[in-house]
């Protein structure tokens, strides 16, 4: 059985997946410190996490990015020890959910804005710490 990896939770989905989009209730699943040796899922082990202040930002976008392929390209070893790639259709629920985050956007502007607002704020702050 492949090892796989959790992908960083975005805030509004309360089923959790792995890095390669698995259901992680129905896969082995462990840490990325313990994400060594074994039979390691590749787009699991592709994945890169980020590190710093903006680490969870930037998870979440690489998720989204993720979720936005309608395909994914992943490599098969074959039986001369070479890969064959090969395309698996990938079903993610990422565009509605954006079409019903535009639609709450939609319902609460000014609400929205002043969350924007103050992420631009702590963004900020926090890139002139770095310096």
């Amino acid at each position: 059985m492949k090892i796989h990896l959790m992908r960083t939770p975005l805030p509004w989905r309360t089923e959790q997946a792995t890095e390669c989009g698995m259901l992680a209730h129905k896969v082995k699943i462990v840490q990325a410190k313990d994400f060594t040796g074994g039979q390691r899922c590749s787009i699991c082990r592709s994945t890169v996490k980020n590190e710093g202040p903006n680490a969870l930002l930037h998870q979440m976008q690489a998720a989204i990015g993720r979720g936005l392929q309608s395909y994914r390209i992943l490599k098969r070893p074959t039986k001369g020890g070479g890969l064959k790639e090969y395309r698996r259709r990938v079903n993610d629920p990422i565009l509605f959910e954006l079409k019903a985050l535009a639609d709450l956007v939609v319902r609460h502007r000014e609400e929205f804005e002043k969350l924007v607002a103050a992420n631009e704020s702590e963004q900020a702050i926090q890139g002139a710490g770095a310096g």
